[in-house]
């Protein structure tokens, strides 16, 4: 004899034994009491019983409630989650851009990016090479030193230039060459004499700097111009060029009537007191 069903029969030699039967065959799968009472129960009732649940509404039985209604809410058996808002951890929101509103943090951003990467290292600089790409440049103590004056005008104090801006500007617009350019410096300083008697202080110098010694023909007071303008022959002037002109004394050099080849110059007594007849004033030039 051999048994087509085993799942709660079983054989030994000539017996067959019945055990407890399943569910899926129609059974509880349980010899307890509770199990049976619950398929044998007449009704809802008699099942609470059976398995010793209360009665819905007794002190035993209570609805579930929640402690935490900021983001969670329940209707009936279903517990639902909301946008946690930043009291309790989260953003508030349901985007990154509104939630980098909402935590006041700044969006991404390349030029922002491309900084971050930087290492900050004393003395340097930072400046953007291309879109989205940056890079430090060494700043000295001299370039920090320009970069907190308020002006210009404090900046070349603090070059040590005591020329203001616009008397450095005097070349704008001005096409020279290397020679005309190198006036400025301490060589080739042509020295000549003239005497207002002799010649009424005229004369020729075909150099850029000149240091010209004039010997006054009479008396000239306090606050008076010298009687004649002296004419300067010189073949490095232009209309256009620049006349700058300095005094050994207290006088006032006015240069007037430039033209190509030659320049005038009117000598006025500033000193406060007469300068008397073969007096000497030393009167540098210098031909821009």
């Amino acid at each position: 004899v051999t048994l087509a069903n085993t799942n709660y029969l079983s054989i030994s030699g000539q017996a067959i034994t019945g055990g407890t039967v399943p569910v899926a065959s129609g059974g509880t799968g349980s010899t307890t009491a509770p199990m049976v009472g619950v398929i044998t129960a007449a009704d809802a009732a008699a099942s609470r019983t059976a398995l010793g649940v209360d009665a819905s509404g007794t002190d035993n039985s209570t609805n579930v409630t929640l402690a935490n209604t900021n983001y969670l809410s329940i209707s009936g058996q279903a517990i639902t989650g909301g946008t946690v808002p930043i009291t309790s951890g989260g953003t508030g929101t349901t985007s990154a851009s509104a939630a980098l509103t909402a935590l006041g943090a700044q969006a991404s951003d390349a030029e922002l990016t491309a900084i971050a990467g930087l290492t900050s290292v004393a003395d340097k600089g930072i400046q953007f090479t291309g879109s989205g790409t940056a890079a430090t440049y060494d700043l000295t103590a001299a370039g920090k030193a320009l970069l907190d004056d308020a002006d210009a005008a404090a900046q070349l104090v603090t070059l040590g230039v005591t020329s203001t801006a616009g008397e450095l500007n005097i070349l704008d617009g001005v096409t020279s060459n290397a020679t005309e350019l190198n006036i400025l410096d301490a060589s080739a300083i042509n020295s000549v004499s003239s005497d207002g008697a002799s010649s009424n202080g005229d004369f020729t110098s075909n150099n850029y700097k000149i240091s010209h010694t004039f010997t006054l023909d009479g008396n000239l007071a306090d606050g008076a111009a010298y009687a004649n303008s002296i004419t300067i022959t010189n073949n490095k002037v232009l209309l256009t060029s620049v006349i700058l002109a300095t005094a050994s004394i207290d006088v006032r050099i006015d240069v007037h009537s430039v033209t190509s080849g030659s320049f005038k110059v009117r000598i006025t007594n500033k000193s406060g007191a007469q300068l008397n007849n073969d007096s000497t004033i030393i009167i540098n030039y210098i031909v821009l």
